[in-house]
């Protein structure tokens, strides 16, 4: 499930590398970038699942898949080359070894748990 993979991914993002970044100051609005694309990519989710008209939910499916799409290209391109620019390399390792262990954590889990729109929180 698309849903299930997206959050399974954006929760261990959050807590792993967006908090790390945060604390360094040259990648700080770029963790808070991603924050907002998550939440923006959390609350498109609750109203996909909400959504009866068919064509009301292709719209909103297409534009959720190219918001993902975007900030996929994003971390590619220019956030995961800075990350290895300004953090050391066994910081790197760390973070991708928690990162992995949350996501796994999220996987046994199950189910997708995006925050409902009214109280989906912005960071």
């Amino acid at each position: 499930n698309f849903a299930i993979q997206l959050v399974a991914h954006a929760e261990p993002e959050e807590r792993v590398l967006y908090t790390m970044m945060k604390k360094v100051e040259a990648l700080r609005t770029e963790a808070l970038e991603g924050e907002t694309e998550h939440t923006m990519a959390d609350q498109l989710l609750e109203e996909v699942k909400r959504v009866q008209d068919e064509d009301t939910w292709s719209a909103k499916v297409k534009v959720l898949a190219e918001l993902v799409e975007h900030h996929i290209e994003e971390e590619e391109n220019d956030l995961l080359p800075h990350v290895r620019e300004k953090m050391e390399l066994s910081m790197r390792e760390r973070l991708g070894s928690s990162f992995l262990e949350e996501k796994s954590k999220m996987f046994d889990k199950g189910g997708d748990n995006a925050p409902p729109e009214a109280t989906a929180e912005i960071h």
